[in-house]
């Protein structure tokens, strides 16, 4: 590992040290650096000065700058770059970009990072823009999905690495993922459209069908666009019904070896197909050249038909490319009772956003007038299986049995309203390029959970001991299940969990940020960003899960210590000392963070720039409802009390904060044939919001629990050595890692030196290479993208050193990639064949397991995937 990141930096210090001997053998001749070409502004926009394509415009800085002349880590990808290498979602990208990391820890979870700055929980840790307007979503109990817009009709995507709180904010803390859709044209029209059909090894097929016009209605004044896209994506997954056999009670036979599985129903094939829809429409007004007024309304759905994605290794043919899951099927019987809500076969989710803006712009001469005015309204709709999960909870069997299941039900929304506006311009020239603004906004999230079962009450009622006691037991006596003894009442309309989650936050912000050039060349740059922020929540829970007044199996009055007797039977379920008490109310945090950042760029010549920065980035803190009083002993043990001695979880946290070093370097060789993007950083992270798990009553709170830090570099390369060959290379090295080991309680969650959750791989290389040659009077194409991650560090359930440490679960193992591509342009029409997983490859990617039982589960990725892309641009 230390050879390779020698490596890295060497070739990173060597771009310095070739720009920094450009520079200087200029001056020896007796000449000077061109003054036109030393601004980082002076040709804006133009084309490579080799002529090997246009260069993408970033506005990465709040104002249009070619990619590379913007002296912070950026990666930018146009729509046909987007379309070339076959990006589709947030996933594809991940794969892509260097530093990027997506992971899903579960159907309700993803997590994105930049850096390895990376939480699943609390708020974000990534800022998410579709155009200028921040999407992010925060953790609420289990709700933590992000949404994210798919990937048609795009200007250009921009991953910016590395904290961006002085201009984008809270949320921005290890970087920003930018959205940027292309406006309406006002002086000719525009088309785009693109089709595909494809089908996967073991599954179904795929297709997608979408278009966009754009054009004037009145020429140079009043102009719009319109777009509409569908994708269906083939499901791959199978589900099975059939009698699950345990072969090792313990797991310890491993995945494949633990369980045995006979069918007993021809079950469900390709189960995992979802639908997405994208519409989108804008006008621009341009009553005056100075002014120019865009409306625009952004509209997609998502229909998941089975959100997992994880299957059984005990049931499937990996090799054979046959991923099985088991359908678990409700039945009404002696020991089943009915389970309340839809009750669907599979576990459904549908997510839809819509977003309308309005955007201003207003050229005053020397000063730039920018008004963005945004609402976003989404709304998440999602049916779970908890069989597996609720039978290790509430039973002492080890698989579940025929006819249990157990659903949960969430609803997610968030209503997030946000004004920006800003003045930017230029002084002396352009030596002096300035921005300043300021942002308000108020983000309304909902998380609501409801999780019904039908084996709770049915099972223990026949007379089998249940997990929290005995039937017909104390306190309640005969006819009561060990379930009612323990939690103190039944199912509460059927629900065991019952929670509604309700936050409100709110920020308001002034920033501003200046870049200097002091001399021909060299600039220095100062930013900072003031804000006030305040979290308020009001949470209402409910079920016999949430009970505050559990009698825990005891013949005494609920949280008596020491114990007051009440005799056996005296009393039913939820009677006298025994009526439940829920958690009901809320709370409000108000945090006034500042945020600045301080770099110096150079810019030696046209071809050379290096460049260094110092930034802050802080994600805000929250507020969270108590845990109910089954967890009392656990957060004793973990020294979560009082000032009386008493059992209280924290109902607050704070903010958590990176400072961020960095420095790189961007260069342009042999006549523009070698491009070279190359970035080194140190992120130290202080106080980190981290989810603490209480196991004994399956829930979890937010703390700021330990310190981290990140370090690595980023190498991106763009060679032509010949003409219509084209080759690329990515390459990130990330290591982030606890300073110290985090402990609560004499638990260690994560030992000193251990991986931050959710970080990725610490390398990950992306390879890419394109041919274009001439087929009559057209232009064919091959293009070819590999892509590598390495094996993933230790930490928690992998890690020996921690209380969750599972022998069984290894980390997860490096991967190769390959994708291909061949295709023949015909002027405008684009089409091509092409291959997702050429290899057909299935690592595993995420092996685990529900609490040292025998069920494991695994994921990996999409098998083969062939396919024709047919896209048409004017």
């Amino acid at each position: 590992m230390r050879n390779r990141l020698s490596l890295i930096r060497m070739v990173l210090l060597a771009g310095s040290a070739f720009a920094s001997g450009a520079a200087s053998a200029q001056e020896a001749d007796g000449g000077s650096v061109d003054e036109a070409a030393s601004s980082p502004a002076a040709d804006g926009a133009e084309k490579a000065v080799s002529g090997y394509g246009d260069e993408i415009v970033v506005t990465a800085t709040r104002r249009e700058e070619s990619l590379s002349r913007v002296p912070i880590s950026v990666s930018a990808y146009s729509q046909e770059q987007l379309d070339r290498q076959g990006v589709k979602a947030i996933d594809d990208l991940a794969r892509l970009t260097p530093g990027l990391n997506f992971s899903t820890g579960s159907p309700r979870l993803n997590v994105i990072s930049i850096r390895g700055v990376s939480s699943p929980a609390g708020a974000s840790t990534t800022g998410l823009y579709i155009d200028e307007t921040p999407i992010q979503a925060r953790l609420l109990g289990n709700s933590s999905s992000n949404a994210f817009p798919r990937v048609f009709d795009l200007e250009r995507i921009e991953v910016l690495r590395g904290p961006q709180g002085t201009l984008f904010g809270a949320g921005a803390q290890g970087g920003v993922v930018r959205f940027i859709t292309p406006g309406p044209n006002l002086r000719e029209f525009e088309g785009y459209a693109r089709a595909e059909v494809s089908t996967t090894v073991g599954g179904d097929e795929s297709y997608e069908a979408g278009a966009s016009l754009a054009g004037p209605i009145i020429d140079d004044v009043l102009a719009f666009r319109i777009s509409a896209w569908h994708r269906r994506d083939a499901g791959w997954l199978d589900k099975k019904i059939g009698t699950l056999q345990v072969l090792s009670p313990t797991g310890t036979a491993g995945p494949d070896a633990s369980l045995n599985f006979v069918p007993s129903g021809l079950g469900y094939a390709d189960v995992n197909w979802s639908d997405a829809t994208v519409l989108r429409a804008a006008l621009t007004w341009e009553p005056t050249p100075d002014i120019r007024i865009t409306p625009s309304i952004f509209y997609q759905r998502e229909y998941a038909h089975d959100l997992p994605r994880a299957y059984w290794p005990a049931l499937s043919d990996e090799e054979g490319s046959d991923f099985v899951s088991p359908q678990f099927v409700s039945s009404v019987d002696s020991t089943h009772i009915p389970l309340v809500g839809a009750n669907p076969e599979f576990e459904p989710s549908k997510n839809r956003f819509y977003l309308p803006s309005l955007l201003i712009n207003w050229d005053m001469g020397p000063i730039s007038l920018v008004s963005n005015t945004a609402y976003f309204d989404r709304l998440q709709e999602t049916t779970l299986d908890y069989t597996v999960s609720h039978n290790r909870t509430y039973t002492t069997r080890p698989v579940p049995a025929a006819g249990d299941r157990a659903l949960s039900y969430f609803l997610t929304t968030q209503k997030n309203f946000s004004q920006e506006v800003r003045l930017q311009g230029e002084l002396f020239g352009d030596r002096l390029n300035w921005v300043a603004g300021g942002f308000y906004s108020k983000n309304k999230q909902i998380g609501d959970q409801k999780n019904p079962n039908n084996f709770y009450l049915g099972m223990p009622r026949i007379g089998a001991s249940g997990r929290f006691g005995v039937t017909g037991g104390a306190p309640f006596g005969p006819g009561y299940s060990a379930y009612e003894n323990y939690f103190g009442i039944g199912l509460v309309d059927g629900y065991a969990y019952i929670r509604e989650l309700n936050s409100t936050e709110e920020q308001l912000a002034a920033f501003g940020q200046v870049d200097w050039e002091v001399i021909d060349g060299l600039t220095v740059t100062a930013g900072l960003r003031a804000a006030k922020a305040t979290f308020e929540y009001y949470n209402e829970y409910g079920g016999p899960a949430n009970n505050l007044n559990q009698p825990q199996g005891r013949a005494c009055v609920p949280n008596s210590n020491p114990c007051v007797p009440v005799p056996v039977g005296a009393y039913g379920p939820g009677e006298g000392p025994f009526a439940p008490a829920f958690v009901v109310g809320g709370g409000k945090t108000t945090e006034k963070p500042i945020t600045p950042k301080f770099g110096v760029s150079w810019q030696i010549d046209r071809d050379h720039l290096v460049y260094g920065s110092v930034a802050k980035g802080y994600r805000t803190g929250g507020a969270q409802g108590l845990l109910p009083s089954a967890c009392d002993a656990q957060l004793i043990q973990y020294g979560y009390v009082d000032d009386n001695g008493n059992a209280r979880s924290p109902e607050t946290y704070t903010s958590d904060v990176v400072w961020s070093y960095e420095v790189g370097a961007k260069n342009r060789l042999l006549g523009g044939m070698l491009q070279l993007a190359s970035s080194l950083f140190y992120v130290k992270w202080k106080d980190i919001q981290t989810s603490v798990s209480i196991n004994t009553c399956t829930q979890s709170f937010v703390d700021n629990v330990g310190d981290a830090t990140s370090k690595g570099g980023d190498l991106l390369v763009q060679l032509h050595p010949m003409d219509g060959l084209s080759l690329g290379a990515a390459i990130a090295y990330t290591k982030t890692s606890f300073d110290e080991a985090t402990i609560v309680g004499g638990r260690t969650l994560y030992s000193k030196g251990s991986a931050i959750p959710g970080s990725g791989a610490p390398w990950t290389v992306t390879l890419s290479g394109q041919y274009d040659f001439p087929v009559a009077a057209n232009e064919g194409y091959v293009r070819g993208d590999y892509t590598y991650n390495s094996r993933y560090p230790r930490t928690g359930v992998t890690d020996p050193v921690a209380t969750s440490y599972d022998l069984m679960i290894p980390p997860r193992g490096e991967t190769h990639q390959v994708n291909a591509r061949v295709g023949i342009r015909f002027d405008e029409l684009d089409v091509s064949v092409f291959a997702d997983n050429l290899l057909n490859a299935h690592p595993s990617i995420g092996l685990s397991r529900s609490n040292r039982t025998p069920i494991y589960t695994d994921e990996t990725f999409r098998p083969r995937t062939i396919g024709v892309t047919a896209a048409y641009r004017f």
